[in-house]
């Protein structure tokens, strides 16, 4: 049999890669749609009377509704009467040989009896899940493909139509209001956890970045993420037939990918709003991945791009390598994807925090077949806590800013505290503490720190109602002062400034107006324009950059 596919890479920059973060024109106005379409709805999860409701898999035990009314399957594996639930699990399949529900007990009750309870899912179109929507597995050109060419054909449409064309957006939407529904059964309090592999991994990347505001992740566990670095799948690994009989998400994506070569912008602009990559900044939950050193299923390069693209602190991130992905790599490589079975275990035990359980896991992330036990000390400590009553605490997403007592805002009803100037001094120390100076702060990690501790109080801002938020108290001179940017300018030629110039005056009417751009659909459009004009790849915060040093 022959071995995957290195893509020309040795295993050290497979494991490197980094793919394109530039977002396509179309995400920012198609995602706003999609997060206001999926907070219409209120998903509850409903045991199924009639085990032949759905005949593609009668052994779900529960379903809920999902955007476009299409009936999600699960089964539902809970913690023993009188064991309190301590945090929830949404787990996710692939993208073949998809087994029936009845088997996912079998992985999730261990952790049941530590007091998580979990439902395994099937997204829209598999078995199980095909009530309001039909079994799209059977789709000729692949479950990813189905409602893509719809996608591509309603560029100009309302996005509101865009929304429902292209399934990989709608299983997005499965994953979060899975999420919902349990934080509705459980409570709000309750952790939220995802796990998934190779599809599930790229579907629960993008559901923890895109359904942030709607339902909060604590924790991911993902293993050879798929859907991602979709520039350079398109281009060489796994974006083309490699076969007769070859399969796969990106085979399927692929095989289309060969009828849009007279129009390649329109296809990239379409399936660049679901590139795992792109999204994958915005996840700040704590994550463990599991990466291959080969693999051209999921292209082991494409599926190192998105965890090196996730934007949770680097001390909060781990990666679990192994020989081989989707192949059958001999007794050692089906040992360490053993063993990472066994760390998703810790990581995702409720009991235990996740500096305790990375603790326990971190000797075997590079190399070998055996788990060792917890440090007998933890183990004493964790103990004692639990006899005093004490909950180990979970950990604080890094970058997280924590105001001062005196800078929360105040309780309702509180005398003498005025609300919004309370609210001010959260969001000037969220400034200090990020250290960008404002024209250097869109489209980076800082910002999306700043807007999440906005977010904490429990505002509904957006990022691009926070940034007007910080223009307006600058404008009053109460803005901290943190001195000059620490962004070094990309180089550009006078002709790109001069076309930049255009662009903005195009979008806004003047260079006076280009504090309006960032977050905005506008500016999206002028970051696609200015890279395929003038043959560049510059990220959204880079070209910003340029535009706010123009007129200086």
């Amino acid at each position: 049999m022959q071995i995957p596919d290195d893509f020309g890479y040795s295993p050290l920059a497979t494991l490197a890669h980094v793919g394109s973060r530039f977002a396509s024109w179309r995400h920012a106005a198609f995602w706003a749609a999609w997060e206001k379409a999926v907070s219409a709805w209120s998903p509850a999860l409903r045991e199924i009377e009639d085990s032949g409701a759905d005949p593609t898999d009668p052994t779900a035990t529960h379903r809920f509704e999902s955007l476009g009314h299409a009936a999600i399957g699960g089964i539902l594996v809970e913690p023993a009467p009188g064991t309190p639930v301590r945090a929830v699990l949404v787990a996710l399949h692939g993208y073949e040989r998809v087994g029936p529900l009845a088997g996912e007990p079998e992985r999730w009750e261990g952790l049941a009896e530590r007091g998580l309870a979990t439902l395994a899912i099937r997204v829209r179109g598999f078995p199980g899940s095909t009530a309001g929507c039909g079994l799209l597995t059977d789709n000729p050109e692949g479950w990813v493909c189905h409602g893509l060419e719809s996608l591509i054909a309603s560029e100009d449409a309302p996005p509101s139509v865009q929304v429902a064309a292209w399934v990989v957006p709608l299983a997005v939407a499965d994953v979060v209001n899975a999420a919902r529904a349990m934080s509705r059964r459980y409570g709000s309090q309750c952790p939220v956890f995802l796990h998934g592999e190779s599809l599930g991994g790229g579907l629960a990347v993008m559901a923890a970045a895109r359904g942030k505001r709607l339902a909060r992740v604590d924790r991911v566990a993902i293993g050879l993420p798929s859907l991602g670095d979709w520039a350079w799948r398109l281009g060489r690994g796994g974006g083309a037939p490699r076969e007769a009989g070859a399969s796969g998400a990106g085979f399927h994506i692929g095989s289309l990918w060969l009828g849009h070569r007279s129009s390649p912008e329109r296809f990239r602009a379409a399936i660049g709003i679901a590139d795992a990559v792109v999204h994958a900044a915005e996840v700040r939950a704590p994550t463990l991945c599991k990466l291959a050193e080969r693999d051209d299923v999921v292209p082991a390069p494409s599926a190192a791009a998105v965890y090196n693209a996730i934007g949770t602190d680097p001390v909060a991130k781990w990666r679990f390598v192994t020989p081989y992905g989707h192949f059958d790599g001999g007794i050692r490589n089906a040992r360490r994807h053993a063993i990472f079975d066994k760390v998703v275990e810790l990581f995702l035990d409720p009991s235990r925090s996740v500096a305790e359980s990375a603790a326990a896991f971190e000797g075997v992330l590079e190399s070998g077949d055996r788990l060792a036990e917890p440090a007998e000390g933890m183990l004493a400590r964790r103990a004692s806590a639990t006899r005093r009553g004490a909950d180990l605490p979970l950990f604080t997403a890094p970058g997280s800013v924590a105001p001062r007592e005196s800078d929360c805002p105040p309780a309702a009803g509180d005398a003498g505290v005025d609300a919004p100037v309370a609210f001010e001094r959260v969001l000037c120390e969220a400034y200090r503490s990020a250290g960008r100076t404002l024209d250097d702060l869109p489209y980076t990690r800082e910002f999306d720190s700043i807007a999440m501790s906005v977010r904490a109080g429990g505002s509904a801002m957006t990022d691009r109602e926070v940034l007007h938020r910080l223009h307006t108290i600058r404008k009053s001179g109460r803005l901290p002062r943190l001195g000059r940017s620490g962004t070094v300018k990309p180089a550009v030629t006078s002709e790109d400034e001069a076309l930049l110039v255009d662009l903005v005056e195009e979008a806004v009417g003047s260079l006076g107006h280009r504090d309006q751009l960032p977050y905005s659909d506008p500016f999206d459009r002028l970051v696609w324009r200015f890279n395929e004009k003038t043959g560049r790849s510059l990220g959204p915060h880079d070209v910003w950059r340029l535009v706010a040093t123009l007129s200086k």
